[in-house]
């Protein structure tokens, strides 16, 4: 997904489960680099920015719930 998009699919089609890391990440199997791991962070990181910035009033499901 891109970054500045999130938002506005959000608004539009909740709700959503967004999964993010892939693009970043150099190979796409379990196991993962350390520098992979971070990458995938940041990448989760420029997300929630984006949506609390641009769509604040978005609701988060607590932690570990299914819909």
């Amino acid at each position: 997904i891109r970054h500045y998009e999130v938002p506005e699919m959000i608004r539009i089609a909740a709700p959503n489960y967004l999964k993010t890391g892939g693009s970043v990440a150099a190979t796409h199997s379990w196991n993962s680099t350390e520098e992979d791991a971070r990458k995938r962070a940041k990448q989760c990181s420029r997300v929630k920015r984006m949506i609390d910035e641009y769509y604040p009033e978005a609701v988060w499901s607590p932690r570990g719930s299914l819909l």
